[in-house]
């Protein structure tokens, strides 16, 4: 269970690193390896970039407030006496907001994407976690 609480979590955080890449302007080479990959037109390519711009202020804000719970939760288990309600208060909180910004980027890419599309996208962002994941388990193994 906590294994698959672990990936939802880490899913959410990469969904809302990307989106907020995306609507930043950073998205270029992301939509194009979407075209690519997902056989995209030109107009979702269009569509996908004008969405994730109009909620590029939003994002940035949850992205800003998950960076602050991280930090009062990081600041709270290094204290000298944790307390472990107010620890998982914070760690609650983020995983709504990441759960809040996950559901938005999932209905943009629902709204323009096809069935066969989403579905392959689904797939690619699975294969990219497993990867993300093995090399962070590799590099944890390196450094004990």
């Amino acid at each position: 269970m906590k294994t698959k609480k672990r990936i939802f979590l880490t899913m959410l955080a990469i969904l809302l690193a990307v989106a907020v890449s995306l609507s930043a302007g950073g998205g270029k080479e992301y939509f194009a390896k979407l075209k690519q990959e997902l056989n995209l037109t030109d107009a979702q390519v269009t569509q996908l970039e004008q969405k994730f711009e109009g909620i590029r202020p939003q994002g940035e804000a949850w992205e800003q407030r998950v960076k602050a719970l991280r930090a009062e939760i990081e600041s709270q288990e290094k204290a000298a006496s944790p307390d472990r309600t107010v620890i998982e208060q914070k760690k609650a909180e983020m995983a709504a907001v990441k759960k809040e910004w996950k559901e938005k980027a999932l209905e943009i890419y629902r709204s323009v994407l096809t069935k066969e599309q989403y579905a392959n996208w689904e797939q690619m962002e699975s294969n990219y976690q497993r990867e993300k994941e093995k090399k962070e388990y590799s590099e944890k193994k390196k450094k004990d």
